[in-house]
Order: C-alpha cells, then structure tokens, then sequence
C-alpha cells in the first residue's frame, strides 16, 4: 500500500502541528481499511507526505475521488 497524505502549508502552524496532523490522517487511513474489509497491511506501507496550499488540496481530493480513491479533506 501507498499513502499519500497532503498537508495544507497555508494555515501557519508549527512544524511539530504539521507531522501530528499526518500521523493522523495515516492512522485515518488504516482505520478505513478496517472499515472495509480491506489489509494492505504488509509491513513495508509507503508513506509519502507532501505540502499544498488549500485549493491544491481540494483539487486532489477531488481527482483521487474521481479515481476512486479514498480521500478526505
């Protein structure tokens, strides 16, 4: 499995705020994957974290959704 988390580089927290915030959204995702059904779980999950400003992020969500992927702002 690879996750891709995009944190919002316009809300003007601290660097420590920024990667809590990831570590949840990477929990968030697991906890998706228990809600259904799925194990992607193999103990090699790729994450990749990346920084947008708010519209950036929204169209993302947006295209992955499109794909059919899960997303959540």
């Amino acid at each position: 499995m690879k996750q891709v988390i995009v944190v919002r580089n316009d809300l003007g927290i601290s660097t420590g705020k920024m990667i809590t915030q990831a570590c949840h959204a990477a929990v968030l995702g697991y906890k998706y994957e228990e809600q259904h059904g799925e194990n992607l779980a193999t103990g090699r999950e790729t994450k990749i974290v990346l920084h947008a400003d708010f519209e950036t992020v929204e169209e993302l969500a947006e295209q992955a959704r499109a794909e059919g992927l899960p997303a959540q702002k």
